[in-house]
């Protein structure tokens, strides 16, 4: 009877301490969980502002004016994102060590190198005062919410041990210099091509680099190749070391707009996908923002920013994808022998300037380090303790003056493609193709682009930066760069394929993604006379491959040839033979092209690159697609295996890569094709930034997925991964529109996570269904449909 008490009691007690674990957890989790419905009184209101919210949470907000308005977006948005906010803010500030601790003092010397908060200031000095007043309602509106939330910020906060400082305007102004150095490109490929070339010669170059000239060579011949390599990784790819922080925002993308002769309502329709990395919280936050006969606008925003980047109002519509201009060069400076603090500058002696850093580190260390800067811009050498031979600057154009969040506000209030073009010749340092439509019937297409001009007319070499002879001349006039309005074709479309033939001026020369997707687009937009919004819809959702269709009869041909096939080989080629070319999850025939399309390239360049070159050589996923299809039933050396006695063909490398690709399906599928599934092996997961500690994981559910996908690289819905870790996915469409110009509230959209930052929220990852399948949430901003369908109803009093 003793023995029995004792374990009753025992039992009681560990059901007690389970119980009470639970409830500790569970609000743990919840801290921070915004009620949607309260009513609030916040100082600096004029008047009232009602938010109503759906059923996915996005916020409709109805103000009386500007001030209210953007004081309300910044209390909504740190509602829902103020750990992200205060992330981006840091990747901005160089203060990541704070949190992290040391794993992040790559990252923070980087940016801190980059003089972020710089450039804000000079944006900050030449604002109106109507836009600073803007910045500062947003900030006051972040900042009430971080007052009257002490002590019960979100998840991150506390398990990190931090709350967050104070809101400026300096912060949202940081926002577009990030931009603009997630969108640096250009140089990850140029090093690639620069050390196969030293290896390998200038013609096994040629046959894999259509642009290359081998009169004028990546690099002259006074800069070492290995030194470059050293200062690449060393500078440009810091940025890689964030990447799981999710806090990217443009990488590749596409847009296209019909005009209303094309379209089955009579008025345009326009498509915009930008692809990001997948990661949650995502990139987006979508909102809706209204002054009453004023502004009606709805789209998605960066939290930390309160105007919307890519939407529509009552007049236009517009979206954005990336130029991919090569906007950072790299210059040699002669430093004095006698004094190493001058540098050599058009004949005289140059002060450099210095700047001195603290980089404070969790657990109470810092880290002090010093910038030095050239005429040019920061020695970036420096950053790397081994690079001794050689002081290298670089100049970036995101150190330059522009104002795109001027740009921005300018688009919400557009009313014609005027406005529109006034507004897009404020991205400079942010270089976009962005597509237009207006309820008028109008369409068009602008690069606004700051794309420096070079002496040279090339963005790939090293220059020496005494001479002065190197310096960029400005940059390209906004008049001067490709435009497109109410072409004959009826359509407008882009998809970070080179911008223009015939463009007199370097825009980049391995940097832009191949043609496929814009190929696709326009075959789509050409096939009939009329689309309705569902067509397009269809249309962001297609899976055929144009990337595949030029490959495949020449994989056919070549394995038909080999008559010692398996029977398993036999049925898989059965299976190509009937392939649609569509890169559906479900599809047997995806799953055997891209497992070939490992194989043969490595069968084809491993043996003469290396292992290094090779693994640095297709991590370039812009390259490797061009390469392939360059060298696609040739007779290039390529082909010939160095480490065998016989002389290798085409054909022999594809009847080679055909049977080690079903070798390698069979061995992790079995031998039933029916079970080799595309989606089975292209995946991902939605990675929240501290979801590598699988106990926090486990227990707060961080992380999402995996989920399985359809589509590739090449395809309309571009998912990307690198070739070293087939096949999971880590970017693609960061969301989705479709507007309808004969009535908005017929538009759709819908983003791969949720509104919600906060992991607890069942608004956190709702609408990953809907993006997984292909659908859509409509988007209403007609003020009778928000009403009927709110689910949330929030209002903010004056507290006058």
């Amino acid at each position: 009877m003793k023995v029995k008490k004792i374990l009753t009691g025992v039992v009681i007690f560990l059901f007690v301490v389970v119980a009470g674990l639970l409830i500790f957890v569970n609000n743990f989790a919840e801290k921070g969980l915004p009620d949607y419905n309260q009513s609030i009184s916040i100082p600096g209101l004029e008047k009232t502002v009602t938010i109503y919210r759906d059923k996915y949470a996005v916020p409709h907000i109805y103000a009386e004016n500007e001030n209210d308005l953007y004081l309300a977006t910044g209390y909504v948005m740190a509602q829902d994102r103020m750990w992200q906010m205060d992330l981006i803010r840091r990747v901005t500030m160089g203060r990541l060590s704070e949190i992290f601790g040391e794993k992040m003092i790559k990252a923070d010397m980087l940016f801190r190198t980059l003089s972020i908060p710089q450039k804000s200031k000079l944006v900050l000095d030449k604002a109106s005062d109507k836009m600073m007043n803007h910045l500062n309602a947003y900030a006051e509106g972040v900042n009430y919410y971080i007052k009257e939330h002490k002590g019960n910020f979100p998840l991150e906060f506390n398990v990190l041990g931090y709350a967050p400082d104070n809101w400026e305007p300096l912060h949202t102004l940081n926002l577009i210099g990030y931009m603009a150095w997630d969108l640096a490109g250009g140089w990850n490929t140029e090093i690639v091509i620069s050390n196969l070339e030293k290896k390998l010669g200038t013609d096994l170059i040629e046959e894999i680099t259509p642009e290359y000239n081998k009169h004028s060579p990546t690099f002259p011949d006074y800069v070492k190749a290995e030194l470059i390599d050293k200062l690449y990784k060393d500078f440009v790819l810091r940025k890689d070391t964030i990447s799981h922080l999710g806090v990217q925002v443009f990488n590749a993308s596409n847009n296209w707009a019909v005009s209303g002769i094309k379209s089955t309502t009579g008025k345009p329709v326009l498509a915009n996908d930008m692809h990001l990395g997948l990661n949650s919280p995502g990139i987006w936050f979508q909102m809706h923002q209204n002054i009453k006969g004023k502004l009606n606008v709805t789209g998605v925003a960066l939290p930390g920013a309160p105007i919307v980047v890519c939407g529509h109002n009552d007049n236009i519509a517009w979206g954005m994808t990336n130029v991919m201009v090569d906007n950072l060069d790299f210059y040699i400076e002669k430093i004095n022998p006698d004094n190493p603090d001058e540098y050599f500058y058009m004949g005289e002696w140059k002060k450099i300037r210095t700047k001195k850093e603290i980089i404070k580190i969790k657990g109470g260390t810092q880290k002090e380090f010093e910038v030095r800067y050239t005429v040019h811009g920061p020695i970036v050498s420096e950053l790397k303790k081994d690079i001794t031979e050689m002081v290298i600057s670089a100049k970036w154009q995101g150190f330059e003056y522009s104002n795109e969040i001027l740009g921005l506000y300018q688009f919400n209030y557009a009313e014609n493609f005027e406005d529109f073009k006034v507004a897009a010749s404020k991205f400079i340092s942010v270089s976009q193709n962005i597509v237009y439509a207006d309820t008028k019937g109008n369409i068009g297409l602008v690069c606004a682009a700051g794309i420096p001009i070079r002496p040279s007319n090339d963005g790939t070499k090293v220059q020496p930066g005494w001479t002065g002879e190197h310096e960029w001349q400005g940059i390209v006039p906004f008049d001067e760069l490709p435009i497109s309005y109410n072409p004959a074709e009826g359509f407008v479309s882009s998809a970070n394929y080179n911008t223009a033939k015939n463009f007199p001026y370097y825009i980049n020369k391995w940097g832009f993604f191949g043609p496929y997707r814009l190929n696709r687009i326009n075959e789509i937009l050409k096939s009939k006379d009329k689309f309705s919004v569902q067509d397009i819809k269809e249309m962001q959702l297609d899976m055929r491959s144009k990337f595949s269709e030029l490959l495949i009869n020449g994989i056919i041909a070549a394995t038909e040839q080999n008559t010692d096939l398996t029977k398993l080989e036999k049925e898989a080629l059965a299976i190509l033979k009937t392939w649609d070319l569509s890169m559906d999850a479900e599809s047997s025939a995806a799953a055997i092209f891209k497992s070939f399309q490992i194989c043969f390239m490595e069968n084809t360049f491993k043996d003469q690159m290396g292992e290094d070159l090779y693994k640095g050589y297709i991590k370039n996923k812009s390259l490797v697609g061009f390469v392939v299809e360059q060298l696609w039933n040739t007779e290039s050396s390529w082909f010939d295996n160095v480490n065998t006695d016989n002389k290798e063909t085409f054909s022999d490398i594809v009847q080679k890569s055909f049977s080690d690709s079903i070798a390698k399906l069979e061995k992790e599928f079995g031998s039933s094709i029916n079970t080799w599934e595309w989606g089975k092996m292209h995946t991902f997961t939605l990675q929240h930034p501290l979801g590598s500690v699988k106990i926090l994981d486990t227990i707060f559910k961080l992380n999402k997925g995996p989920y399985e996908l359809g589509g590739s690289l090449n395809t309309i819905p571009a998912y990307g991964y690198t070739f070293l870790k087939p096949f999971k996915v880590n970017y693609g469409p960061s969301q989705r529109h479709v507007y309808d110009l004969s009535q908005w509230d017929k538009s759709f959209s819908v983003i791969p996570t949720g509104n919600s930052g906060i992991p607890a929220s069942k608004y956190y990852c709702d609408q990953t269904d809907l993006y997984v399948n292909g659908k859509f949430h409509v988007d209403y901003v007609s003020k009778a449909l928000i009403q009927k369908n709110a689910e949330y109803t929030m209002v903010l009093e004056s507290a006058r």
